[in-house]
């Protein structure tokens, strides 16, 4: 049986941890036997794993622990394939990769869900990020990027030309999916009776997001549409994060706090669609 080895931070609510949990579960489902290594053993997302995969907690305090434990494990379970789907597990597996001594040596994957190159940072953390990138990436047996834009940036920002980077799109409609779409909201707007225009977001309310500009689009429709009361658009962004003050500020800046709602982290965000 090939034994795959998955590696993230947490399972914290974000969509590259919703698809690591879809790729443990599948390739679970599928016969592989799936180690799923977190840094720590935590977020909304732990309960959908499957039984069959197993969870390995690091309880790693920081970066130096997660290396140094992370080695522990390779050598105790020698996986024949790793997979990690998130930046910062990407670039510490791959440093960690010079010091497997045992045979045979795992296929190091990594997966790149976002065009790296635009992440916003201080100018230092830019330069180290770019550093540690251009180092590490091109060390991966295998790149999969989760489209055509994130596979360019990445080949341009990593200076990576002599190694093919392959494009698999996420995940979405899957068996969960379509019976989570059944369900209908707790949120109150969707138990009304009449209709009226609502507008929908997704996402971590994080910078890279930019949830304001979707804010200022819709105060400017809700400005041509507020006197009437059977067509006043509202606005829903389901997720959490940093920004959430910001944006609440925002809003009420706007003068759209009544027709703007934040419900925060929903275990089914399929339902709201």
């Amino acid at each position: 049986m090939k034994h795959i080895s998955l590696i993230i931070p947490s399972l914290e609510p974000g969509g590259a941890e919703a698809v690591t949990v879809e790729l443990a579960n599948g390739f679970a489902q599928r016969g592989f036997s799936v180690h799923l290594v977190l840094f720590q053993a935590k977020g909304d997302f732990l309960s959908r794993l499957s039984k069959q995969v197993t969870v390995v907690d690091l309880k790693a305090r920081h970066y130096v622990h997660v290396v140094l434990k992370l080695l522990r494990f390779l050598y105790t379970n020698k996986p024949q394939v790793i997979l990690s789907t998130i930046m910062i597990s990407d670039v510490l597996l791959l440093l960690a990769k010079p010091l497997l001594f045992f045979q045979p040596k795992p296929k190091m994957a990594v997966r790149v869900g976002t065009t790296i190159s635009k992440l916003p940072r201080v100018r230092l953390k830019k330069f180290l990020e770019y550093l540690l990138v251009n180092f590490a990436y091109p060390r991966a047996d295998v790149i999969i990027a989760n489209s055509q834009g994130v596979a360019q940036d990445l080949k341009d920002y990593a200076n990576i030309s002599r190694k093919p980077i392959h494009v698999i799109y996420n995940p979405v409609i899957t068996p969960l999916f379509i019976s989570q779409r059944e369900e209908i909201p707790s949120h109150p707007w969707f138990r009304e009776e009449r209709s009226f225009p609502l507008i929908m977001g997704m996402g971590r309310l994080e910078r890279e997001k930019d949830f304001p500009t979707l804010m200022k689009a819709f105060a400017a429709l809700w400005e041509n549409c507020r006197f009437d009361p059977n067509s006043t658009p509202r606005l829903v962004i389901v997720g959490e994060g940093r920004e959430r003050p910001k944006l609440e500020m925002l809003a009420s800046k706007l003068g759209i706090s009544e027709w703007v709602s934040l419900p925060g982290f929903v275990p089914n965000p399929a339902s709201y669609l």
